[in-house]
């Protein structure tokens, strides 16, 4: 991952004490961009499972709710705050 993505939010850099090139805080982006992305893969597969109907809504549902924590989590590693 480059830091070309932290244009993309607002505040990225909002963390106190953390510069761009913190060794802690990249790390933290790379743990939170591969858990985005595993989400991303488990929710693919369930939906290829259902359309083969081997899968369930209810499995369908969590992998949603999954895949939602990891973005938030992601936004927050990158540092974005929502408005106060």
């Amino acid at each position: 991952m480059t830091d070309n993505h932290m244009r993309y939010l607002p505040g990225a850099f909002a963390q106190e004490g953390r510069m761009p090139g913190d060794p802690r805080a990249q790390r933290g982006r790379e743990i939170a961009a591969a858990a985005l992305e595993h989400a991303a893969d488990q929710l693919a597969a369930v939906k290829a499972a259902i359309a083969h109907g081997d899968g369930s809504q209810w499995l369908l549902r969590a992998r949603r709710g999954r895949l939602e924590h990891a973005a938030v989590a992601y936004a927050v590693a990158l540092g974005y705050r929502p408005p106060a």
